[in-house]
This record gives C-alpha cells, sequence and structure tokens, in this order.
C-alpha cells in the first residue's frame, strides 16, 4: 500500500493517488472544488501560477482524524478493529497475569460448567 498521496506523470498519462479513504469523502468533496476552480481559472491555487494548478488542502482536525490513527498511519476501514481481549475477573485476579496456562482454563471452564449445572458427557 502506498503510504501517501502522489501525483505521476508518464506515456502522456497523468495520474493521481490519494490515500484519503473513502469515508473521508469532504476531502474529495474539496479537491473536486479545486479542479473545478481550475478548470474554469477562477482559481489556480496560488497567485504566482499563471498556468497549471496547484491542489491543496488544509486538513480539518475532523478530516485529519478521519484519515490517520492515532500512530500517524492512513487509517484501513476495511481492516476489522482490534476487538477487546475478554478475561474472566477470576483469572484476571488469580495473580497469573492475563496469560493463563491451558490447566487454568480448564479449571475455570470446568467451574463454571459445575456452577451451571451443565451435564457433561
Amino acid at each position: 500500500m502506498l503510504e501517501s498521496s502522489i501525483i505521476a506523470q508518464s506515456n502522456q498519462r497523468l495520474g493521481m493517488y490519494l490515500n484519503v479513504p473513502i469515508q473521508c469523502g469532504s476531502i474529495y468533496d474539496e479537491f473536486i472544488a479545486q479542479l473545478e476552480a481550475c478548470k474554469t481559472g477562477a482559481n489556480l491555487g496560488n497567485e504566482n501560477i499563471s498556468h497549471g494548478c496547484l491542489v491543496q488542502i488544509a486538513l480539518t482536525d475532523a478530516q485529519n482524524e478521519c484519515i490517520y490513527d492515532q500512530n500517524g498511519q492512513v487509517k484501513r476501514y476495511d481492516l476489522p478493529e482490534e476487538v477487546p481481549v475478554f478475561v474472566p475477573e477470576a483469572i484476571r485476579n488469580s495473580g497469573l497475569g492475563l496469560r493463563p496456562s491451558r490447566k487454568d482454563i480448564v479449571q475455570f471452564l470446568l467451574g463454571l460448567l459445575e456452577e451451571t449445572d451443565i451435564p457433561r458427557y
């Protein structure tokens, strides 16, 4: 995955890759509005430009949060969020830490079976 947005020109093609999740539609709307202003000549993006166009966006806090995670990486909305691991209170408070042994887990589950009167086969 590309980490940043790029504009590439080769073989009579001009391409733009925006590393912006589609869930951040307001950013695309701003790019489109700026491109339309460039197309009509209403705003070329910089007063010193006489031809071509400069398209840039100053991200709002909400847009920044939409794009980037807490580590500054582009968010992946297609990946599931981390699900917190459920550790039963009895194991958590047993002094064994967050990684009980298999034996501790089996004993815990057997204890649950006894508490709930579920028949064992």
